[in-house]
């Protein structure tokens, strides 16, 4: 798969991106993750999970945030070594998230440029065997997306709107 790159056809600007995203993770995400409560969440608080986006920007930069789950709390911070040591990754591009939150682009816009990858598994044993299971989870960016952040009950309806406007023009 080849190395993501954000060639931002939008033409935002780097303090545009930066803005919109660092509200986007390091505070509405963050608030989220430290003060929500459902299915995702206690998946990750259960599993002890570590979860990071790692966002590319057009001039090459990567900005990323890794949230650390334990039972009770949720550490979130931008050292580089945490977020290597993450579970579940999400690289995306910085126009493509900013566009898919300004619901501009669709989510299988943004699915081109992110890469997804888990590395979390479940070690298992008996008497005869040990066995290590993946240990799939919920993607926490497109989870907080597509069902949390403020709007996201009315994307769909929103893309539709754009999509019949783009038509008649």
């Amino acid at each position: 798969m080849p190395e993501l790159v954000d060639p931002n056809p939008e033409g935002y600007t780097d303090e545009h991106l930066s803005r919109v995203v660092g509200r986007l993770i390091r505070q509405d995400m963050a608030s989220y993750c430290q003060g929500g409560d459902d299915r995702a969440l206690s998946l990750y608080r259960q599993h002890h999970a570590r979860y990071a986006v790692a966002v590319v920007f057009p001039n090459g930069r990567v900005h990323s945030t890794c949230f650390a789950f334990e039972p009770d709390t949720v550490e979130v911070s931008s050292d580089p070594a945490a977020c290597q040591a993450a579970d579940v990754v999400h690289r995306i591009a910085a126009s493509a998230l900013v566009g898919w939150i300004e619901r501009k682009k669709s989510f299988f816009y943004v699915r081109a440029y992110s890469r997804r990858f888990n590395t979390l598994y479940q070690l298992s044993h008996d008497s005869e065997r040990v066995e290590l299971k993946p240990r799939p989870l919920p993607d926490l960016l497109m989870h907080y997306v597509l069902n949390c952040s403020e709007g996201s009950e009315l994307f769909a309806k929103q893309q539709v709107e754009l999509q019949l406007a783009a038509l008649k023009a």
